[in-house]
C-alpha cells in the first residue's frame, strides 16, 4: 500500500485505510467513566511493547505498518465500553486480551521485517508529507481569507491517536486537501463513526466540519467577549477545530505562498480555546500548534514552530473560563487567549515557496476540546517612516512591523531618539537608523532593519482627518483634511490600528473595525519627499441588535401590537417613535419597520400576512312583552359569542334564546377560519309598561296580610324609596329594591301618616317619581 507520511512541529502525521462496520454505540458510560477505562487500551499497547521487547522506533514502525489492523481492535475495545461489555471490574481482563492479540500481530510484523525489510523500511524511516497543493505563486492570495471562502487553501481532519506513552502528538488519519471557494471543509466522518468516538457522549452530529470561515461582530459561543473574527483583519477569519465539540478530532488548516520582498513580513492572528482536563499526560491535552514549513517541508528552524497545551494555560496571555455542564462533559475549567499577534521575518525565503500550518486537537481521550481563530497577512518586511526626510518637522516617526515581542533602535552615528526599545520611535535628526526585532520565537529568529532618514528643505504637508459615528462591523468614514489634499506628487498610507502597516492609500477611505474599543488611526501624508503623520482615536461601539416581535398574521382592522428591542430609541415606518405600536390593518399584506438606535443603527422588519374579515350579520331587532323571549341568530363566521350572556340560553350558539327584563342590545363577536373578529348587534326592547300602583295605607300587624309598603306593577324593573315622618326626618331608605316593614332600627313606628319619595325605573328603562303619603294602620 503507498502510503505518504511527513513530520514537522515534532509531530507524526498518518494516512491510513479505515474501514470499520458502523455499529450504534449505547450510552451506559458518562464520557468521563469512559475516559477512565480507555486509557488502559493505551497501557495495553504499552504493555504489549513491553512484552514482545519491541524498542519505541521499530513499535512505531508495527503501528504505522499495521494502522488500519489496529484501528479495528481499537475501534472493538470502544464499542464494547459503549455498551458495557468492557467497565471497571474486567477492563485489566480486557487490556490483557488486547495485548495478545497485539502480540500476535507484532510477531507477523517481525516476519514480514525477516522475509521483506525493505517492505517495512518506509515506514521506520518515513518521509516528510508534503502537502497536495501547489505553490501560490502571486504571493499571498486569500491569505486573509477576505474572499470570504477558503480558496487557496487546504484542509484536513484527522484523529488524536496519543497513547499517553508518546513524547509527540501521533496524529492519525489524516483526510483532505485542496477545498477551493467554499465556507465550510473538512466534513469529520470519524466523529461518527462507531469505534472513532467516545460512546459516552455518543457521535457529533453530521456534517462536522472541522474548518469553517467566521464573520460579524458576534462573539466566541464558550468566551462572547472574544471576537470570531481577528480586529486587527479585515472582514473574515478561519474556525480551525469543531468548537466546544469533542470526540477525537484534529484539525488542520495550511497554504503554501512564494515569498518575495513584498510579502517578507508574514504576520499570523490567532485566539485560542482549549479544555483543561485532569489526569491527562502533556502529549493527551487538547493542544494547538502553527508551523511554518520551508520548501523542503522542514519546519523553518527555530522561527517555525509555535505550540501550546491546555495545561500550559497558567502561562502569560491565558485566562481560566468555566466549561457549562453539556451532558456527561463541561463542567470544569478551559484556558483561553485573545487575539495575538505574531510577526514571522521570511527575509531569508525569500525566492521560496514556504506553508503555513494551523492545528487544533481534542484530547486523545475523546472527552475534552481543542479550537482556535485564525488569520494572516503578508506585508514588506521594513520600517514605515511618517517621512522619507526631516524637512521642518520638530520629528519624524518611526514604526517598527507589528507582532514581533522585542524591539531594540540604534544609530551607528549615536543620534538620538525617544523610545528605543517600542515599536514607535521619534527622531529629531537625518541618518540611519537600525532595528532589532525579535518575534515570540526567540532571539535565533531575530532580524535587522534600517532606514535611512535624509534632510530637505520642505515644505512639510499638515495631515488632518475626521471620522464620522463609528460602528462595529459598519464602514467608518474618513475625511482627509489634509494640507495639501489634491496637489501634484501628495500621497497618503492609512494605518487603522496604529500597527506599523499600510491599510489604504485613498484619499477619503472607509474602513470596518470588527470590534468595539479605542482605536489609533494614523495618517501619513508625503510630498516630494517630505512627510509629517497625525493621528485620532476611533471609538467603535458595538451596533444594538434590533429586535422586533410582531405576530406573523392579522386581520383587516383587528387591533396587533408590535414591540421592538434593542435600542435607545425607536423608529417606526409608520412613523412611531415609541417602543410598542398598536396598529389597525387595513390592507391584506403589510410589512413593518423599526429602526433602532444607540448611536449606531440596525434595523428590524416584520412581514405580516393579513386576512380579510368576513363580517358577521345578526338578526333580528324586535320588541317583546316584559318576561317574554326571543330568539336571535348570527351569520357569516365560523364561531359566535353573545354578550351579555347572562340573558341568553347559549352564550356560544346561534340561534339562541334571550330573554332580557329590559331592553339590551346583545352584541355578538363572529370568528372565522382564519381567526379573524367581527362584530354586530341585536336590540331587543321591552313594551312599554302600563301604570305603577302607590299604596296610600299597609298594616304591619303580624296578619301576613299588607305587611309591607312598596309599588306595585308589572314592569318594575328598580326602585329608589325614601320614607319621612310628620316632622321631615328621614326614618328608611332603600336604593336596592327593598320594601318597608313599617319599623325604625327594629322598632315598630306608631300609627300615623308617612311621607314617602320614590324613583321608579321600569322595564322598558323609563324612570318615573312619586311623591305622597302612606298611613301606618295597627
Amino acid at each position: 500500500m503507498k502510503r505518504i507520511k511527513r513530520i514537522f512541529i515534532g509531530l507524526f502525521f498518518y494516512l491510513g485505510v479505515l474501514f470499520v462496520p458502523h455499529v450504534n454505540a449505547q450510552k451506559n458510560v458518562s464520557a468521563e467513566k469512559f475516559e477512565q477505562i480507555f486509557s488502559y487500551w493505551y497501557k495495553g499497547l504499552e504493555t504489549a511493547r513491553v512484552n514482545v521487547g519491541a524498542g519505541n522506533c521499530d513499535y512505531m514502525a508495527f503501528q504505522r505498518f499495521y494502522e488500519a489492523k489496529i484501528d479495528t481492535i481499537r475501534a472493538g475495545f470502544m464499542r464494547q465500553i459503549g455498551s458495557g461489555g468492557i467497565d471497571s471490574t474486567n477492563v485489566k481482563t480486557a487490556m490483557a486480551l488486547q495485548v495478545i492479540q497485539l502480540s500476535a500481530l507484532y510477531d507477523q510484523f517481525k516476519q514480514v521485517m525477516k522475509g521483506y525489510p525493505s517492505s517495512v523500511d518506509e515506514y521506520k524511516h518515513p518521509m516528510p508529507r508534503n502537502f497536495p497543493t501547489g505553490c501560490d505563486t502571486t504571493g499571498c492570495t486569500n491569505i486573509g481569507f477576505e474572499q470570504g471562502t477558503l480558496n487557496g487553501w487546504n484542509a484536513f481532519y484527522a484523529y488524536n491517536n496519543n497513547t499517553g506513552t508518546f513524547s509527540f502528538f501521533n496524529i492519525a488519519n489524516i483526510t483532505g486537501g485542496p477545498v477551493g471557494a467554499v465556507t465550510e471543509a473538512a466534513n469529520d466522518v470519524l466523529t461518527s463513526t462507531s469505534g472513532f468516538y467516545n460512546t459516552g457522549l455518543g457521535p457529533n452530529p453530521s456534517p462536522d466540519y472541522q474548518i469553517s470561515i467566521t464573520s460579524g461582530t458576534r462573539g466566541d459561543a464558550l468566551v462572547p467577549s472574544v471576537p470570531v473574527v481577528s480586529p486587527v483583519g479585515g472582514q473574515y477569519s478561519a474556525m480551525v477545530g469543531d468548537s466546544t465539540q469533542v470526540n477525537f478530532g484534529v484539525a488542520i488548516l495550511s497554504k503554501t505562498f512564494l515569498v518575495s520582498a513584498s510579502n517578507a513580513d508574514f504576520t499570523y492572528e490567532y485566539a485560542v480555546f482549549l479544555e483543561n482536563p485532569s489526569g491527562h499526560s502533556y502529549y493527551e491535552q487538547p493542544f494547538f500548534q502553527v508551523a511554518i514549513l520551508d520548501q523542503n517541508g522542514d519546519t523553518i528552524p527555530f522561527c517555525g514552530e509555535y505550540q501550546v497545551v491546555s495545561s500550559q494555560g497558567g502561562v502569560s496571555g491565558f485566562n481560566p473560563v468555566y466549561v457549562p455542564p453539556n451532558g456527561t462533559v463541561g463542567n470544569d475549567t478551559a484556558y483561553y487567549k485573545d487575539w495575538t499577534v505574531v510577526s514571522v521575518p521570511l527575509k531569508k525565503y525569500i525566492g521560496q515557496c514556504v506553508t503555513i500550518v494551523f492545528e487544533t486537537g481534542d484530547c486523545s481521550k475523546g472527552g475534552h476540546f481543542g479550537y482556535a481563530y485564525v488569520d494572516a497577512s503578508c506585508a514588506p518586511l521594513q520600517i514605515i517612516t511618517s517621512s522619507p526626510a526631516i524637512c521642518g518637522q520638530r520629528n519624524v516617526t518611526l514604526t517598527g512591523p507589528p507582532g514581533f515581542t522585542s524591539y531594540k533602535w540604534s544609530s551607528n552615528t549615536g543620534l538620538s531618539m525617544k523610545g528605543d526599545t517600542t515599536q514607535i520611535i521619534k527622531v529629531d535628526s537625518a541618518g540611519t537608523y537600525q532595528l532589532i526585532v525579535i518575534p515570540v520565537t526567540g532571539v535565533a529568529c531575530s532580524d535587522t532593519l534600517s532606514i535611512t532618514i535624509k534632510k530637505l528643505p520642505g515644505p512639510v504637508p499638515v495631515p488632518g482627518f475626521t471620522a464620522d459615528t463609528a460602528c462595529t462591523g459598519q464602514p467608518t468614514q474618513f475625511t482627509n483634511t489634509s494640507t495639501p489634499l489634491t496637489a501634484a506628487n501628495v500621497k497618503f498610507y492609512w494605518d487603522f490600528y496604529n500597527l506599523g502597516v499600510y491599510q489604504d492609500s485613498s484619499v477619503n477611505p472607509q474602513w470596518s473595525f470588527n470590534g468595539p474599543g479605542t482605536y489609533t488611526v494614523t495618517l501619513y501624508e508625503t510630498i516630494n519627499g517630505c512627510g509629517a503623520d497625525t493621528t485620532i482615536k476611533v471609538v467603535i461601539t458595538n451596533p444594538p441588535v434590533a429586535g422586533l416581535v410582531a405576530p406573523p398574521v392579522g386581520c383587516v382592522g383587528n387591533p396587533l401590537t408590535l414591540t421592538a428591542s434593542g435600542g435607545g430609541t425607536y423608529e417606526w415606518n409608520t412613523g412611531a417613535t415609541t417602543k410598542s405600536i398598536t396598529i389597525l390593518p387595513t390592507v391584506e399584506d403589510s410589512t413593518y419597520t423599526v429602526r433602532v438606535t444607540n448611536g449606531c443603527a440596525d434595523s428590524a422588519f416584520a412581514k405580516i400576512h393579513i386576512y380579510p374579515v368576513k363580517q358577521v350579520t345578526a338578526c333580528c331587532d324586535t320588541t317583546i312583552p316584559y318576561g317574554s323571549s326571543a330568539f336571535i341568530k348570527a351569520a357569516g363566521s365560523l364561531d359566535y359569542v353573545w354578550m351579555p350572556s347572562n340573558t341568553v340560553a347559549c352564550s356560544t350558539c346561534s340561534p339562541t334564546m334571550a330573554t332580557p327584563e329590559i331592553a339590551t342590545i346583545y352584541t355578538v363577536t363572529g370568528t372565522d377560519s382564519n381567526g379573524c373578529h367581527s362584530t354586530d348587534t341585536v336590540t331587543i326592547r321591552i313594551e312599554e309598561c302600563g301604570n305603577v300602583w302607590i299604596p296610600n295605607a299597609f298594616t304591619p300587624n303580624g296578619d301576613k296580610m299588607n305587611e309591607v309598603f312598596k309599588p306595585v306593577g308589572i314592569c318594575i324593573y328598580h326602585y329608589t324609596m325614601y320614607i319621612f315622618d310628620r316632622w321631615g326626618s328621614l326614618i328608611f331608605r332603600t336604593t336596592d329594591s327593598q320594601s318597608w316593614d313599617g319599623t325604625v332600627n327594629g322598632r315598630k313606628v306608631q300609627e300615623d301618616t308617612y311621607v314617602y319619595e320614590l324613583l321608579v325605573t321600569t322595564t322598558d328603562l323609563k324612570q318615573r317619581t312619586f311623591i305622597g303619603n302612606v298611613t301606618v294602620v295597627r
